[in-house]
């Protein structure tokens, strides 16, 4: 599964929709990441964590909103950037994982 990972554009918005633990399990179990640049930085989380982790970083949201996980909800800026009918978006996701 591709999963992507968008930078938060709302004010005083701080969350990240995964972090590069997150990222690397999911990494681990076949899937593919793309994170936008940036998107952590808020946290203090650097895309070099996120390379590390196996994710593949993307230059805008542009890049990555056919593979979006975003902690807020979606605007009609989100949706202009991505290819309607091609999209899987998901909100608010609290992934489990289970060995």
């Amino acid at each position: 599964m591709w999963i992507g990972v968008a930078k938060e554009i709302k004010d005083n918005e701080y969350r990240v929709g995964l972090t590069p633990a997150c990222a690397r399990e999911l990494v681990s179990r076949g899937h593919q990441v793309m994170v936008q640049a940036g998107a952590g930085a808020a946290l203090g989380l650097s895309d070099a964590q996120y390379e590390a982790a196996g994710a593949k970083l993307a230059a805008d949201a542009k890049a990555v909103y056919d593979r979006v996980s975003r902690s807020r909800s979606h605007n009609h800026a989100n949706w202009r950037c991505s290819s309607l009918g091609r999209s899987s978006m998901h909100t608010c996701i609290w992934p489990r994982i289970v060995s």
